[in-house]
């Protein structure tokens, strides 16, 4: 782990901690997969969008998850 920090900080890349956790998909990234799949993200929905998104993704895939979440959008 040490050595792996000291060659982080040489690199000037943020080192990895104990107990960091994986980071999941951005906004930008969800609403770009939701694009992908041919969904049409309202703007005033978008914050509820990722949210489900983000909900379940704890059990699927991003792909699975953005099109579970987009059977909720308007006219889909």
């Amino acid at each position: 782990m040490q050595r792996q920090a000291d060659e982080a900080v040489r690199a000037g890349a943020p080192t990895a901690r104990e107990g960091d956790l994986p980071r999941g998909p951005g906004p930008a990234q969800i609403i770009g997969e939701a694009s992908a799949q041919g969904f049409r993200v309202p703007r005033e929905k978008i914050g509820a969008f990722v949210s489900c998104v983000v909900s379940e993704l704890r059990g699927s895939s991003l792909s699975e998850a953005v099109g579970d979440c987009a059977k909720d959008l308007p006219g889909e």
